[in-house]
């Protein structure tokens, strides 16, 4: 998971989880358990739990302010805690060589072929010869060519 606004191309390889290290902060105040239970009372699944219940989860819970583009949370890293978002949105990223690859091939094999079908049909319509029309062909090899250097 990352926070939005500005999303990375690229996930680092390794990036610890967001909140690693919090064990030895202080107990927040009074005031801020006060907020975050508060908070939690708005919430349609929380707000069901007994007022005991709410001060003690808020009284475990640790405020952090996370700037955009901020890695949260990479696969198969050891749970540390619960996240809970109180304001903004995240992005869930899967990284999976198999499916660009799939896709990359699915578009490069529908190029080729568009390209090479479309060699028929414009000399059906021209009614000239192969050499008359050798601007056209390279035309179309040109913009398969580039295209196909776009996808990979």
């Amino acid at each position: 998971m990352v926070s939005t606004l500005g999303s990375p191309s690229t996930l680092p390889v390794e990036c610890p989880p967001l909140g690693t290290g919090l064990d030895g902060l202080p107990l927040p105040d009074p005031a801020a358990v006060e907020e975050c239970c508060n908070w939690l009372k708005f919430n349609r699944l929380w707000g069901q739990l007994p007022d005991l219940a709410l001060q003690d989860i808020a009284r475990s819970l640790h405020l952090l302010e996370v700037e955009p583009r901020t890695f949260i949370y990479q696969t198969n890293q050891p749970a540390i805690g619960l996240y809970l978002l109180k304001w903004g949105a995240v992005e869930i990223y899967r990284l999976s060589s198999r499916s660009t690859n799939v896709a990359a091939f699915l578009q490069g094999v529908t190029l080729l072929s568009a390209s090479i079908f479309s060699v028929y049909p414009l000399l059906r319509i021209t009614k000239r010869p192969l050499l008359s029309n050798l601007p056209h062909l390279l035309l179309i090899a040109g913009l398969t060519v580039t295209s196909f250097w776009l996808i990979i």
